[in-house]
């Protein structure tokens, strides 16, 4: 099975999804959040490496969750991003 359809389908505000680094980066360099969902997808992978399929929903520029989630044995990793 396979689906595709641009990010914006459906809105009539393509605004609504947008990209802002600055936000993106307080995010990735939240000492409190980041550490906190890396070691949930390590928790996650532990003893079922080649096993766990992963996604990130709004992964942004560095995919950095599917980065550790790939690191941490995930077999595969699927990742949506609005913004291209």
């Amino acid at each position: 099975v396979k689906a595709a359809w641009a990010a914006t389908d459906g809105f009539v505000d393509e605004q609504f999804i947008s990209f802002d680094e600055a936000q993106y980066k307080s995010m990735k360099d939240d000492l409190q959040r980041t550490p906190k969902f890396i070691k949930a997808i390590q928790k996650r992978c532990a003893g079922n490496e080649g096993q766990v399929t992963m996604l990130d929903i709004g992964t942004g520029p560095f995919a950095i969750f599917a980065i550790f989630a790939a690191k941490a044995g995930a077999k595969k990793v699927y990742v949506i991003e609005a913004n291209p």
